[in-house]
């Protein structure tokens, strides 16, 4: 005759058997990661409006900080983004959002890298032509290193706000301190 297992031992291997499932699905690769939407409008050169699932939303693309439209190289910067992410200069474009920890910012906006139809990632390419410094505000941490190599690459070639001939004044954030109170 078989022994029926105590309840304590039952629902301790029922507790256990839950904490397994817990950890085996959460964390940083879960299945929500990624999101697709369209691109309706570009902000600047590091945010843009989207919809996704029938709601409008912003997104400030993650790890890189690029300057302001009325900065130096901000248009150029602003620029680059509207022909990566509306290559045919119109709304619509399917994009990819890659989320890492933290989704949103204090401001609400979704916090992503993000890739066009070709699979490209708008953050990199941002970096690698010189319209961008990196910037990485913790748990927020994928791609760091990628993205500091690229950086000294782009500065190293003097590329845009990296020329030594005509170099941006001052940091982005810098840049808001100065001309505004709280702005995003």
């Amino acid at each position: 005759m078989k022994k029926i297992p105590q309840l304590p031992n039952l629902l301790l291997m029922i507790f256990v058997l839950c904490i397994l499932v817990y950890f085996m699905t959460s964390g940083r690769n879960d299945q929500l990661r990624e999101i697709s939407g369209t691109v309706v409008a570009i902000a600047d050169g590091d945010t843009f409006r989207i919809i996704i699932n029938h709601r409008r939303d912003t997104v400030r693309l993650l790890g890189i900080d690029c300057p302001e439209k009325d900065q130096k190289y901000g248009p150029a910067a602003t620029e680059f983004a509207r022909g990566f992410l509306m290559p045919d200069h119109k709304p619509g474009q399917e994009v990819r959002l890659e989320f890492d920890i933290e989704r949103r910012d204090k401001y609400g906006r979704l916090l992503a890298f993000v890739y066009n139809s070709k699979g490209e990632m708008l953050n990199r390419e941002l970096l690698r032509s010189g319209l961008s410094r990196t910037l990485f505000i913790d748990p927020n941490s994928l791609y760091r290193q990628e993205f500091r190599e690229i950086a000294a690459k782009a500065k190293k070639s003097g590329l845009n706000i990296w020329n030594p001939a005509d170099p941006l004044p001052e940091t982005p954030s810098e840049y808001r301190k100065l001309h505004r109170e709280d702005t995003h």
